[in-house]
C-alpha cells in the first residue's frame, strides 16, 4: 500500500510558510508503520491541483489532501475532489448549523459564503473538526482512499486524532508493518560510516538510511516486521560496528536521560566557557525553573547545588568538572575528533556540548 500527501496553498510554494502538515502526516504514518511515498506541493490554482490528484490516484492507495477547504475565494480544493472522484456535490445541514453555532457563539457574524465549507462530494463521510469551522471528509474512488483536510496544523492533528488514525489502523490491519531501528552515533563522519554498516548488514535486505542531524550521524536499518526475527543477527552486527559511536537507540535524546537524573538537584548551577550557549540551548528542554547558566568562572555557585563547569585545555581539548554537595569532584577531559578549522569550529563545539550530557549522564546515574 502506498501513500500520498498533497498540499495546497500558495502560501506554501511562494515559500511564505512550511508545509509542517506534511512532515507530521507522514510522522503519524510512520508510527503505525506505513511508509510515505509522495509528498506533493501546489499553488492554489486549479488545474496544478487536478492533475496532481490525477498523478498521485496512479501512484497511490491512500491520499491525504490539506488545505483550501476555508470560506475564501481561492479554497475551492473541495470542488476539485469532487470533479475528480466524479461524484455530485451536496449541501451537509450539520456542518452548516455547527458554523453557525460556533461564529454566535463567539460574537461573530454569520455570513452566507460561510456555506462554501459545507458542500462535499455526495458519498463522503463528513469528518467533525473540533478546532475549527472547515469540517474534512473521507471518500473513496475505485480502490483509492482519499482524505480531505483544512490547512491549519492543529486542524489537521484534531481530525486525524479524532477520526483518520482508527480508520487508517482499519484498513491497514491486515498490512505487514514497516518497521526501523537505528542508532545515534557521535564522533562518527558520514564517509566512514558505511564502511562500518554495509559489511554488517549484507545479504540482509533491509533498507540502509544515513541522516546527519548535527553533532550526531543517525544510522536506519528498515523492514517489515515479519522479517524482524531474520533481521537479528545483522541489527547485532550493527550494535557490535558502533559500539564505541552509539549515544543512543530509536530517536532517544541523551536529554531525557539527564531530564530524570536532574530533578533530583535541589539548583542545577552551569558554567559553560566552551560552548557559547549550544550547551544551555540544550538544557533549556529540562523540566526545571531552579538553574543558572552563565559563562563567568568567578561567579560563585549556590550552597547546595549540583555544578556542571567546562573550560577549554587547549583548542582541542576540554576539562568538565562535575560537583555534588558532599561529593568530591568528577573530572573528565574531552579531546575533538576534529581538526580545528574555522569551518569545523561549531561541529566542534556541538561535539562537546552533546559529551558534556553524555558524561554527566553516565556519571550522575551511577550516583
Amino acid at each position: 500500500m502506498k501513500f500520498s500527501i498533497l498540499a495546497v496553498g500558495t502560501e506554501l510554494t511562494s515559500g511564505q510558510i512550511t508545509n509542517r502538515n506534511a512532515a507530521w502526516i507522514s510522522q503519524r504514518l510512520s508510527n503505525l508503520g506505513l511508509q510515505t511515498e509522495i509528498h506533493v506541493t501546489v499553488s492554489d490554482d486549479r488545474a496544478s491541483i487536478l492533475e496532481a490528484l490525477s498523478i498521485l490516484e496512479s501512484k497511490s492507495d491512500f491520499i491525504f489532501v490539506s488545505g483550501g477547504l476555508g470560506p475564501t475565494s481561492d479554497d475551492f480544493t473541495r470542488d476539485l475532489i469532487t470533479e475528480w472522484s466524479g461524484q455530485a456535490v451536496q449541501f451537509h445541514e450539520l456542518s452548516w448549523k455547527k458554523i453557525q453555532d460556533r461564529l454566535q457563539s463567539r460574537g461573530l457574524p454569520v455570513s452566507d459564503f460561510q456555506k462554501q465549507q459545507c458542500y462535499f462530494p455526495h458519498n463522503a463521510q463528513v469528518l467533525d473538526n473540533s478546532e475549527g469551522t472547515a469540517n474534512g471528509f473521507y471518500l473513496t474512488k475505485n480502490t483509492k482512499h482519499l482524505w480531505a483536510l483544512p490547512g491549519p496544523p492543529n486542524e489537521v492533528a484534531a481530525i486525524w486524532n479524532d477520526h483518520i488514525e482508527i480508520q487508517i489502523q482499519k484498513l491497514t490491519e491486515s498490512l505487514d508493518r514497516y518497521m526501523t531501528v537505528s542508532w545515534d552515533a557521535l564522533g562518527l563522519g558520514e564517509s566512514l560510516a558505511p564502511s562500518l554498516i554495509e559489511p554488517a548488514v549484507k545479504g540482509s535486505g533491509a533498507d540502509i538510511g544515513y541522516r546527519v542531524h548535527m553533532p550526531y550521524l543517525e544510522i536506519k536499518l528498515s523492514f517489515f516486521r515479519s522479517q524482524y526475527e531474520k533481521m537479528k543477527p545483522f541489527i547485532n552486527q550493527v550494535e557490535e560496528s558502533l559500539q564505541k559511536y552509539t549515544v543512543s537507540r530509536n530517536g532517544e535524546d541523551i536529554i531525557n536521560s539527564l531530564q530524570k537524573i536532574i530533578l533530583k538537584a535541589p539548583h542545577f548551577f552551569v558554567c559553560d566557557e566552551v560552548t557559547q550557549g549550544l550547551l544551555m540551548m540544550r538544557l533549556s528542554n529540562l523540566r526545571k525553573s531552579d538553574y543558572t547558566f552563565t559563562t563567568d568562572q568567578n561567579l560563585v555557585a549556590p550552597l547546595n547545588c549540583w555544578k556542571i563547569h567546562c573550560q577549554f585545555i587547549n583548542e582541542f581539548e576540554i576539562q568538565l568538572e562535575l560537583t555534588k554537595p558532599d561529593d568530591l569532584p568528577f573530572r573528565r577531559i574531552i579531546q575533538s575528533p576534529y581538526i580545528k578549522s574555522a569551518q569545523m569550529s561549531n561541529r566542534m563545539r556541538q561535539y562537546f556540548s552533546e559529551m558534556i550530557l553524555i558524561m554527566t549522564c553516565q556519571h550522575w546515574r551511577v550516583l
